[in-house]
């Protein structure tokens, strides 16, 4: 399996990145989380220590699939995963069983880390793969081994408590800490919503997570002093990459809201003095229908974003949302698991002015329209919206057949109908992007 195979790392991941910011600004807002800030410093030491314990459960090479809640931790996990050198499998604590069991196997998780509050779902889904896999409970800055389900633990009849905690948060970032001698290739197993069709997961390497995160940043105006706050679940791939890691690799910082609804989210831009706020389809539906914020949030916000897909919203509802921040920029973006994450991005009004857009393609990434035939058709006409770049999946995950009719000539094919409009961006047909075909069966 490809997620299987170690190698020397020929550039950055997204972990040397963010931890070599660590380590020249150890004192740098990195994560928030309720009413406080995790310092960047202290992100690289849970990463470091995460890693550390990872090691001490499992061997390196493998996927390690992820049952988290949208915190802190699951941003230190799939961090210290890729340190370890596996490849981070997050999934949706929320799924059936065997959904979860069927995504387990066929990811062939070596590990499972799981909250608490999610460690019955985890052990049931184990027990319906029948997997081998290691159940590791997060806790605290603590990974507990709980064994196999159904199986006494390897150790004896506790479970084993890897407790790092005592150590200082911030040692790695004072030290550098050792860094990894080889890196798996495979950063994810993305697995596809539902919606898209068969359970299906996306091979994303570390190219793929940088190079996107690289490019959100730089299309939707990312800078240094940016603290977004990001409305949305982090086991999506595409919100993983394109709002918590994008900020962290561009230098900005990252809010995660916890649990709650509108007033929860006006109170964390206010604790947090957020300058961007992120929000799915839902999220905004919610916001729009809520009442306004106090003004001392209206004043801090500088960009909404209405992340994919936005266009689920009528224009009545982006503008309900905008009139709740009447001094921000309304930006939209647009893409798809297979892409890492967004690949077009609308601003400076184009969601007002264009309804149909889906943005302005990302630097560095070629989309065209293609017939059935793959031809690329000019401007205005419609077709399936194909892509190039450096943000375009792997393969899918031990399916051959879907994979060869995604991946044609160069092209990724999204399935999705567009047209490129007169100033060059990427538009849909309909107001939203509409299947071309059915998703192919392996």
């Amino acid at each position: 399996m490809a997620s299987g195979v170690q190698r020397p790392s020929a550039f950055a991941t997204a972990e040397e990145i963010i931890v070599g910011r660590a380590r020249r600004e150890p004192h740098r807002g990195a994560l928030g989380w309720r009413d406080r800030t995790i310092l960047l410093g202290r992100l690289a030491g849970h990463v470091e220590s995460r890693a550390e314990a990872l090691a001490a459960a499992l061997p390196p090479g493998g996927a390690v699939a992820q049952l988290m809640s949208d915190t802190p931790g699951l941003v230190a996990t799939t961090l210290a995963a890729w340190r370890h050198g596996s490849t981070s499998v997050p999934l949706d604590p929320g799924s059936p069983t065997e959904a979860l069991a069927f995504k387990i196997g066929s990811s062939s998780a070596i590990g499972v880390v799981a909250h608490e509050e999610h460690v019955d779902t985890a052990s049931d889904a184990l027990r319906a793969a029948g997997s081998p896999a290691i159940l590791l409970v997060s806790r605290g800055l603590r990974l507990i081994e709980a064994g196999r389900p159904g199986r006494p633990s390897r150790r004896g009849a506790g479970s084993r408590v890897v407790d790092l905690a005592t150590r200082r948060a911030g040692r790695a970032a004072a030290r550098g800490g050792p860094g990894p001698s080889a890196v798996n290739e495979i950063a994810f197993h993305a697995w596809l919503p539902g919606s898209d069709g068969p359970h299906r997961a996306a091979l994303l390497t570390h190219a793929n997570v940088v190079s996107s995160a690289l490019r959100t940043g730089i299309a939707r105006g990312d800078g240094s002093d940016d603290v977004a706050l990001a409305v949305g679940p982090l086991w999506d791939v595409r919100v993983l990459v394109g709002e918590v890691l994008a900020r962290l690799v561009s230098g900005g910082s990252i809010v995660l809201p916890g649990p709650g609804g509108p007033r929860e989210v006006y109170e964390r831009i206010e604790a947090h003095r957020a300058t961007d706020l992120s929000l799915s389809a839902a999220g905004a539906a919610v916001i729009a229908e809520a009442a306004s914020p106090s003004r001392r949030a209206i004043r801090s916000v500088r960009k909404v974003l209405l992340r994919d897909p936005g266009l689920l919203l009528s224009l009545t509802q982006k503008r309900e949302v905008a009139d709740r921040f009447p001094a921000a920029e309304l930006l939209q973006s647009w893409g798809r698991v297979e892409t890492t994450g967004p690949i077009a991005t609308a601003r400076h009004g184009a969601v007002f002015r264009k309804p149909d857009t889906l943005g302005t393609p990302h630097p560095g990434l070629v989309v065209g329209i293609a017939d059935p035939e793959g031809r690329l058709l000019r401007p205005g006409l419609r077709g399936e919206i194909v892509l190039r770049g450096a943000v375009v999946m792997r393969s899918y995950l031990g399916a051959p057949g879907a994979t060869r009719e995604a991946l044609r000539d160069g092209w990724l094919h999204t399935g999705d109908l567009g047209y490129i409009d007169g100033d060059g961006d990427l538009a849909s047909s309909g107001g939203r992007p509409r299947k071309v075909r059915g998703a192919p069966q392996d």
